[in-house]
């Protein structure tokens, strides 16, 4: 850039081109842009209501749902001051308010690209004004430039990905850097508007260390808009551009170590991928996403974008954005604002095409630089409507723009429905890549997500089916296999776990993950000196895993450890307070020792954070219970009846209790209540055959079977059915079965007594 590089001459622009503080201000809050805002802000809010329903989704759940510290409460200094500190305390901040809700976090991310939406067009108000349009002309373009990123589909993950709220943020914080850098050279109050722009620029880089491209991007605008001369840009805001760079000297020497000895998916060591491969492909990726500005389809949740290896491609990717830049630059002098919103839009690529990151290509980096680059179009756009002859051609470019927000507003209302499942993400990412013959070099890991996806929603068979699609593809063995074993260990399959768990360890020794499989796999085989030893091991290998410590303390009460599950259960409470297991176990583990008021004590702090927890309403009851009340026990079981949806065991110990005093229609009631909350609950079944045996033997004797079909050994349902075959005429069936009890439990007396009396009717 030549150093006689001039903003636009005052003599070729309109006479209000270069407002005085007053009349910026009241142009920005005239009524036409009040209107212009709320259009913005309902109609993008609208856009994204799907994804108020959304999910978390891949990294969401160890930076949000795992990570313990955001949870510990936000006056922790050491998440504010750590590496995206702003996001994290954000995060925090959300917690508090509606814990591990993804709506909450939703509503944040929805508030802060509203903002950036209205904060785009305050700036391309104060932008445009540097351009040869009227100011109704720079209005509707400033207008409907951020009225089409605001519902632009590609600005999807940016967004409703909850964990890319540090794109978001730091998209917000250049946004009020640049609009304050531009109030600062038309104010009277210099000093304020200063410092205004240098809090930005930090709220910014304790968003994402992208921001630091806020510097030269703010150079070149303080240059071409701002300043006659180099000297003068330096002169009068060099205590802003001094401030900016020392702080991100000082961070680069505190922090820039950390980045990359903390954090294997970033920086030029990584194993996947060498830094020549990743730079080499990274000009194919950015044209990639120039396109997808103009039209965006398809969009890919994971790309796994592989490295380019043929040099003819990577060759013209580098011509072609050399192209670009070169015009861009050229543009600085011809039309300043189109080749600055370019070349801004590309500075923003810059950090993440030269430092290295697993993921070649995702679409949230696009997130302002989508809107710069529509700010060129549309700023050419209208340039040429206020030039054309014809007197309808602005009209024109209004109503091509808002068909162009209509179309893109009906895309991002599909592509938000999306983010509503991780199951229907992850087949839309298997479909969009490896379904159209795109290679994917995290396919497995799209498969691995969605048996992940399938296991959440305990749809146990699809999960197996796609962890096997992962296996085919011999990747991520240790996460795979051991998703694979806990899927079978769920359909009670102990063998194929046990298989899985083998191949996992073989894959991972060490891994805690996997001990914690084994641990399960010999819980449900009885074994609970195996499953102890198991948790121990993954507690040593992962002492802040508090789900680890949950299940050691539950194989230690199965072997009668009180105490030490007792100690067990406080420190995974510790580690994850919004936790509930941990809470209902230890509730329980104190009731069963008598400790009844220390029980609700910690019953009673829970359900204050948690005033719908049913099962900690059922724990209350049962306590009461134990105590003789049994008034306040039923008043307890009542009302985790009425939690959506209804709390298991509470039907059922409302059943008994009803049971017991004699009422029987409301005891029926509730046991058919609790099967059909949980139809495993063999116990419900058995009293419900009780309950219809007098009157209703075969009803009775469906109900047995339930239960049998459940677990085949359980005596008390077997020879109920015995029974009634007895009293239905079916003796053969009933001297069968009773000889089989007999032979399994020769000590139960009942089938004996009953048996001899059927064969002695016999005779």
């Amino acid at each position: 850039m030549t150093e006689d590089l001039a903003k636009v001459p005052i003599d070729t622009a309109h006479a209000d081109s270069n407002p005085t503080p007053t009349t910026e201000t009241t142009r920005i809050l005239s009524r036409r842009n009040i209107v212009a805002f709320l259009t913005l802000v309902i109609v993008t809010g609208i856009v994204y209501l799907p994804s108020l329903d959304g999910c978390f989704l891949l990294d969401d759940f160890p930076s949000i749902v795992s990570n313990n510290r955001i949870q510990t409460g936000v006056t922790d200094l050491s998440l504010w001051t750590s590496i995206r500190g702003l996001t994290m305390g954000s995060f925090a901040v959300n917690y508090q308010m509606t814990g591990l809700s993804p709506r909450g976090f939703h509503l944040v991310n929805h508030a802060i690209h509203l903002t950036s939406v209205a904060l785009l067009f305050v700036f391309l108000l104060r932008l445009f004004r540097h351009t040869l349009l009227s100011n109704r002309s720079a209005g509707w373009a400033a207008f409907c430039t951020a009225l089409i990123w605001g519902v632009h589909p590609l600005c999807t993950q940016a967004v409703s990905y909850l964990v890319q709220r540090a794109e978001i943020l730091m998209a917000m914080a250049m946004l009020t850097f640049l609009i304050a850098l531009d109030q600062s050279a038309v104010t009277k109050r210099k000093r304020l508007w200063h410092t205004i722009t240098i809090f930005a620029f930090v709220a910014g880089m304790a968003s994402k260390e992208v921001m630091v491209m806020a510097i030269p991007i703010g150079l070149i605008y303080d240059r071409c808009f701002l300043s006659d001369s180099w000297k003068q840009t330096l002169t009068r805001r060099g205590l802003v551009w001094g401030t900016c760079i020392g702080l991100i000297c000082i961070a680069a020497v505190i922090r820039g170590p950390s980045v990359f000895e903390t954090n294997r998916s970033v920086g030029f060591t990584m194993d996947s991928i060498s830094p020549w491969q990743y730079i080499a492909t990274q000009p194919l990726v950015i044209l990639h996403y120039l396109r997808l500005v103009l039209w965006p389809d398809p969009l890919v949740f994971d790309y796994g974008w592989p490295p380019e290896t043929q040099l003819g491609k990577i060759a013209l990717g580098f011509a072609a954005m050399a192209g670009i830049i070169g015009i861009a630059i050229a543009d600085l002098r011809r039309r300043p604002v189109r080749g600055f919103c370019v070349l801004a839009a590309i500075l923003l690529f810059l950090p993440t095409s030269i430092i290295p990151l697993q993921d070649l290509a995702v679409e949230h980096r696009v997130y302002l630089s989508c809107g710069l680059l529509l700010a060129a179009i549309l700023s050419s756009l209208f340039h040429w409507a206020e030039n054309a002859s014809d007197d309808n051609a602005k009209r024109l470019a209004i109503g091509m723009s808002c068909g162009v927000a209509l179309v893109f507003s009906l895309l991002t209302l599909n592509r938000n429905a999306i983010y509503t499942s991780r199951v229907t993400m992850w087949q839309d990412v298997i479909e969009k890549t490896a379904g159209r013959g795109h290679k994917n070099l995290y396919l497995a890991r799209a498969y691995t997500n969605l048996g992940e996806a399938h296991a959440e929603d305990e749809n146990w068979a699809e999960s197996i089916e796609a962890l096997s699609q992962a296996v085919s593809l011999k990747a991520y063995p240790k996460q795979v296999h051991g998703n694979l074993a806990r899927a079978y260990l769920e359909l009670n399959q102990l063998d194929q776990a046990a298989e899985h768990i083998a191949k996992a360890v073989e894959a991972n020794p060490k891994d805690a993950r996997i001990r914690q499989q084994a641990g399960l796999l010999a819980t449900r085989r009885g074994d609970y000196e195996t499953a102890e030893t198991m948790f121990a091991s993954a507690h040593e290998q992962s002492p802040r895993d508090e789900v680890v410590l949950y299940n050691l303390g539950k194989a230690q009460l199965a072997l009668n450890k009180l105490e030490l599950a007792e100690t067990n259960f406080r420190k995974a409470i510790l580690l994850r307070p919004s936790e509930p297991a941990p809470y209902h176990s230890l509730i329980a583990i104190l009731a069963r020792q008598g400790k009844f008021q220390d029980a609700k004590a910690i019953a009673s702090e829970f359900i204050q954070m948690h005033p719908d927890d049913g099962r900690v309403n059922v724990l209350l009851g049962s306590i009461h219970a134990a105590e003789g009340n049994l008034k306040d026990a039923v008043i307890y079981w009542q009302h985790a009846t009425e939690q959506t949806p209804p709390t298991k065991q509470a039907n059922f110990l409302l059943g008994n209790h009803f049971l017991q005093t004699g009422d029987t229609q409301r005891a029926l009631v509730h046991f058919r209540a609790e099967t059909e909350i949980d139809p495993k609950n063999i116990e419900a079944l058995v009293n419900l055959g009780g309950l219809a045996a007098p009157d209703q033997p075969l009803e009775a004797k469906r109900y047995f079977q339930r239960a049998l079909l459940l677990n085949p050994d359980y005596l008390r349902a077997d020879f109920n059915v015995a029974a009634i075959d007895a009293r239905l005429g079916n003796h053969d069936a009933a001297i069968e079965r009773l000889r089989r009890i007999i032979g399994s439990s020769p000590d139960f007396l009942p089938a004996q007594q009953l048996l001899d009396a059927l064969v002695s009717r016999a005779n």
